[in-house]
């Protein structure tokens, strides 16, 4: 089978056939230039209105069924961190420990938007990074920072990762002192490869995962388009995500949408820092589903847990080519 990525997404209206006799490159010249969608970059925070903000709010709040709208967007948060962002220590003096959780996203409207939501329900600053090019979410302050440290032990990290970067956090502002961060930083993942052993065999999926596997897709979910030349050009859509050494988790996402795809992975020879040295090669865990059965289950899932950012948009193509077609 060839399979050709359509990099836009395909707009419901379209309803043409691409002759199957010309070459990939020539069928190219069938798609309408319509479908690459315009993104709006912010230049500044200021840009997004107090009344755009409220309307986005109140539109979530009226899509959310059997949760209330503060304990989504916590719950949001956490996955969204899993795979946007991280948590990291610095020390500016013998006795001072700075804690940080940064979440850096591309600086598009809906995901500005989404972290503003974020900082009026939990605090921090957001602001646009890198010559407009990300916007990023930072919380910093002592008083936050422990509140959000309150907000994993309710709804607990799930991989491996961010869990090693929270746990060397916390004995970092338990000791108190840079000695400390600088003896300690290069064993920060040092009982990843247990963890990993260990959840591979007992992952429980925890009461809140809907919500968190939500945040998680903002980050790392992919909604595509495809089209098979040997069926006619027919478009067909695939929902993939993928991890870095968390096969449990993928498989995890995998389940809860009634898939059965099996879990593939991608070996890099990647050279690791002393940090990461104990895990070896990195291996990049993914799925890429779209059966009918699996497409349901993510249209029903949505409908609940809506997603926050500019991946929205790019699923709501999708939702809509497929259930209008």
């Amino acid at each position: 089978m060839l399979i050709l990525d359509i990099i836009a997404l395909v707009w419901p209206c379209i309803n043409y056939r691409i002759n199957t006799t010309k070459s990939i490159k020539e069928s190219l010249l069938f798609i309408p230039i319509n479908v690459v969608p315009e993104y709006s970059v912010c230049e500044s925070i200021d840009e997004i209105s107090k009344q755009e903000r409220e309307d986005y709010k109140n539109d979530l709040k009226s899509k959310l069924i059997g949760i209330d709208y503060e304990t989504y967007i916590k719950q949001f948060l956490v996955g969204l961190l899993e795979g946007d962002g991280s948590i990291t220590v610095s020390c500016p003096g013998p006795k001072q420990v700075k804690v940080r959780m940064v979440i850096s996203i591309k600086n598009l409207r809906e995901n500005v938007i989404m972290l503003l939501l974020i900082q009026q329900i939990l605090g921090g600053t957001v602001r646009i990074e890198r010559k407009a090019q990300y916007v990023t979410w930072i919380a910093v302050k002592k008083d936050l920072i422990q509140s959000l440290l309150k907000l994993l032990e309710e709804y607990p990290l799930l991989t491996t990762r961010k869990q090693c970067q929270l746990k060397f956090a916390i004995k970092c502002i338990e000791n108190g002192t840079k000695d400390f961060i600088v003896e300690n930083r290069n064993f920060m993942y040092q009982d990843q490869h247990n963890m990993l052993n260990y959840n591979e065999k007992n992952f429980v999926i925890p009461t809140y995962f809907p919500t968190w596997l939500s945040g998680f897709i903002e980050a790392e979910g992919n909604f595509r388009f495809i089209s098979d030349k040997r069926r006619n050009m027919q478009i067909t859509g695939r929902f993939n995500i993928g991890q870095n050494f968390d096969h449990f988790i993928i498989t995890a996402i995998r389940d809860y949408f009634g898939g059965n795809t099996k879990v593939q992975v991608i070996i890099s020879k990647k050279k690791f820092s002393k940090k990461r040295e104990l895990l070896g090669e990195v291996k990049h865990y993914y799925v890429e589903m779209g059966n009918k059965a699996v497409k349901t289950a993510i249209f029903a899932h949505f409908l609940k847990y809506p997603l926050l950012g500019h991946k929205k948009v790019t699923y709501s193509r999708w939702d809509d080519y497929f259930n209008n077609n």
